[in-house]
């Protein structure tokens, strides 16, 4: 007993990583472990000062300022909390993202199907290598109906699914999309599933026909478009050099005025310039933008200049909630899905849903975590057609948590980036779990400003954007 006495008084305090943030004389903790956000007093600052040092010799030296209830209460809240470390926290800790034999089945959500491997443009930044994969061709019928009997069966008890519509250009094969979705409405009646609809299309393939399939059956639709006139032809043109810009607007304009559709930006060199695309892409109508770096088009000095960009994009959102404009601050996708991500709190292991929740189908029925790994073949996790059809989705599951990325192992942004996306980390590096380090700089700028710009949110403005 005498011992154990004597290993308590001479306890060391050291923290779980995490960050401090200073808004409007206020200091705020950001939990790297929990990934919750809060208000400390001096208190917590002064016992935060305390690293290295013995507790009973801080809470001798904070008792003369404090109530000494108060700062055993403390200590013991913050070891609760997973502030102060602990040989059970550091356990509890130890287990987040580790999976055992007895976690072998993940229910899908969703599921990308490529409807062609081909496409009618030729963009410079294709990582799809112009939309073929490889492996050009188209989906048949037989590969369609056996993938969404496979999400159906795959998704257990689960009520709502998804399923994506994605190439190349999918509307090059546009009546399969039709009998598909017509399976999945009779498949959905025998199962009590709700489906609901998503698409991928680069816009110049869209006509009223098409239009009103995809009213009629509340398609989610999202257009490629990278920016004004002289910016997207630079990027996006059809197989003879020319721009797809004004073809583009053509196909688009009733579903623009009807803010049924959204736009995907690929930030390149001809525009770094992030809230000027932005701000076009709103004039034009689209219903959210979404700007992401074409990442192997970028150089240091470039990411340098995204670093800043990004930033610029963050005062931007919030002067817009300044002038009360909320419907234009909503369809800032970056900023929005980022502000949502730090109001949820909660710890995640991966990037995204790919290969847990989701999943991609190629035209010959290989699957494969998401739809930007299609093509390489050695990350299929299985196939519609064998016994076991997803054989290799749990190796991929249990390779990708961010706790396997070591070199974000001490990265206090870490919970919010997930170790970054697992196909650019692949590309990039040929690793899933090597973050692609020239993209890490501006990510962490990017959550920084973020999450100084959440911490001025009022309440109010908090429900309007996140209720």
């Amino acid at each position: 007993m005498a011992n154990l006495i004597q290993d308590k008084k001479d306890e060391i305090i050291h923290f779980h990583p995490y960050k401090l943030f200073e808004v409007n004389s206020k200091t705020y903790f950001y939990n790297v472990v929990t990934n919750a956000i809060f208000e400390i007093d001096s208190l917590i600052i002064d016992i935060l000062h305390s690293k290295g040092k013995i507790e009973e010799h801080v809470v001798k030296e904070l008792s003369k300022h404090y109530e000494l209830s108060q700062v055993r209460e403390a200590i013991q809240n913050m070891k609760e909390a997973y502030i102060i470390t602990t040989d059970t926290n550091i356990a509890e800790v130890e287990k987040i993202g580790v999976l055992d034999n007895s976690q072998k089945v993940f229910k899908l959500s969703s599921l990308t199907l490529f409807m062609v491997q081909e496409c009618n443009l030729r963009c410079t930044y294709c990582y799809g290598e112009e939309g073929e994969y490889n492996q050009k061709g188209k989906m048949t019928s037989e590969i369609a109906k056996t993938a969404v009997d496979f999400l159906i069966k795959q998704s257990g008890e689960l009520e709502r699914l998804n399923i994506t519509f994605f190439g190349g250009e999918p509307l090059l094969n546009f009546p399969l999309i039709q009998e598909t979705v017509q399976y999945v409405h009779e498949q959905s009646k025998i199962h009590n599933k709700k489906f609901s609809f998503s698409i991928t299309t680069n816009g110049t393939l869209i006509t009223p026909k098409i239009k009103d399939f995809f009213y009629n059956h509340h398609f989610s639709v999202q257009t490629s478009i990278d920016g004004d006139e002289k910016t997207h032809n630079f990027n996006r043109f059809f197989k003879g050099g020319q721009g797809s810009y004004d073809l583009l607007l053509k196909r688009t304009e009733g579903m623009r005025k009807d803010h049924a559709i959204g736009a995907r930006g690929t930030v390149t060199p001809a525009e770094l310039h992030l809230y000027k695309s932005f701000n076009h892409l709103v004039q034009l109508g689209f219903r959210n933008i979404y700007l992401s770096p074409a990442l192997y088009s970028l150089s240091d000095e470039h990411y340098n200049t995204l670093s800043k960009e990004m930033i610029k994009l963050v005062d931007q959102f919030h002067e817009l909630l300044e002038n009360e404009d909320y419907a234009t601050a909503k369809k800032m996708s970056n900023v929005l899905g980022l502000l949502n991500k730090i109001h949820s709190g909660g710890p995640r292991i991966h990037f995204c849903g790919a290969g847990t929740n989701a999943a991609a189908v190629d035209v010959r029925g290989n699957l494969f975590p998401c739809h930007r790994f299609v093509g390489e073949d050695e990350c299929s996790i299985g196939n519609l057609f064998d016994e076991d059809q997803l054989s290799r989705q749990y190796d991929f599951i249990k390779n990708s948590t961010v706790r396997n990325r070591t070199t974000c192992s001490g990265c206090w942004a870490k919970n919010l980036c997930g170790g970054g996306c697992h196909q650019e980390n692949f590309a990039e590096n040929g690793n899933v779990n090597q973050p692609v380090s020239k993209l890490c700089k501006v990510t962490k700028s990017f959550i920084n400003a973020t999450i100084n710009l959440y911490l001025q949110l009022t309440q109010e403005q908090k429900s309007i954007l996140m209720g």
